[in-house]
């Protein structure tokens, strides 16, 4: 983050893209607070909020464009260029499905993840994996592209599911005060869970085929079981299960949802955990903490 304040000069891109999302995150965190307070007093958000979280989300896909500008190929190949693109879908995921349907607790819990995400990505260092000769790689970028997208559906569904798990749980024990009167209805949660994890899934079998077919280009070999790969297709067989018994409706709603957040606790292992300690092309080791 600027390190020209240490006494390191940068190329102007840098600290044009570190500006633009920090100048997100802030106004994001802003647009949670006064969410998350509109909840409580059981107040709508007004149309400017909603034009500042869109303008939040803008800033965000400027500081991505100029940094790939910079790079010389779309940036996913860090840690700091994953979770800005993360922050970038799931930001967009989230206001598509606040215009879609007007759920402004959505804003008061989702926004400060994001916005944290992106304050996050600033301060992370930027160096990729030693695989340089194929940054450029259209199979790689879709790969990232993918995998990060099916993250960030993930993640709403785990949003979705943890409020129908509340919503469903003051119902049963008729607790019909506070925040249950901003909670969505249960039939709309359960929409939301259903198709976000059968698009996320998609996603993520769309990304797993691509990495496999960038593996082959390069380096030789479509897979090779590493424990990065053997992760991810444990996660993606996971949600495979729940997506089958969805379509087949073989289970009731809250299990779904239960389904759903086990899900998204692979997803953070394999992100945050599997990443830093396992040594491969997927590795993210290389950070210093």
């Amino acid at each position: 983050m600027w390190q020209v304040l240490l006494g390191r000069r940068l190329p102007i891109e840098s600290v044009v893209w570190e500006s633009l999302v920090l100048a997100s995150a802030i106004l994001l965190a802003w647009v949670g607070i006064l969410a998350l307070r509109s909840v409580r007093q059981r107040q709508w958000l007004g149309r400017g909020h909603h034009a500042a979280a869109w303008l939040a989300w803008t800033l965000v896909a400027v500081a991505v464009a100029v940094k790939a500008g910079a790079m010389g190929h779309f940036p996913l190949a860090s840690w700091q260029d994953s979770l800005l693109f993360w922050a970038e879908t799931a930001l967009l995921l989230l206001l598509v499905l606040e215009a879609c349907r007007h759920w402004w607790v959505v804003e008061a819990l989702g926004f400060p993840v994001v916005a944290a995400a992106l304050a996050a990505a600033v301060f992370l260092p930027a160096q990729a994996a030693d695989f340089q000769p194929f940054l450029g790689s259209h199979w790689l970028s879709l790969h990232a592209a993918l995998n990060l997208t099916s993250y960030g559906a993930f993640a709403l569904a785990f949003l979705a599911a943890l409020l129908y798990l509340q919503q469903e749980k003051r119902l049963k024990q008729r607790r019909l005060t506070g925040w249950f009167h901003v909670l969505p209805p249960l039939e709309q949660l359960e929409w939301t869970i259903r198709h976000l994890i059968t698009v996320g899934f998609v996603l993520m079998g769309l990304g797993i085929a691509t990495g496999s077919i960038y593996a082959r280009v390069a380096w030789g070999s479509y897979w090779s079981w590493n424990l990065k790969e053997a992760w991810t297709l444990l996660t993606w067989l996971f949600y495979a299960a729940g997506v089958g018994a969805v379509r087949l409706r073989r289970w009731p709603t809250r299990r779904v949802a239960e389904w759903g957040v086990a899900g998204f606790a692979l997803i953070l292992f394999n992100y945050f955990v599997v990443n830093l300690v396992w040594q491969s092309p997927h590795s993210l080791s290389h950070i210093p903490w």
